[in-house]
């Protein structure tokens, strides 16, 4: 499953929630945990 899949999948779930707690929230939080995921080096996990 793809990102846009699993929001396709959620999103009626995020429709009528609060700011901090709909899609638009998640995107923020997907967007550091990905920036904060790339800045470590993961060839020593391999």
């Amino acid at each position: 499953m793809n990102i846009e899949e699993v929001e396709a999948f959620v999103n009626p779930d995020y429709v009528n929630k609060d700011i901090m707690h709909n899609l638009t929230h998640i995107h923020r939080i997907i967007k550091l945990a990905t920036a904060i995921g790339n800045s470590y080096e993961h060839n020593h996990l391999i």
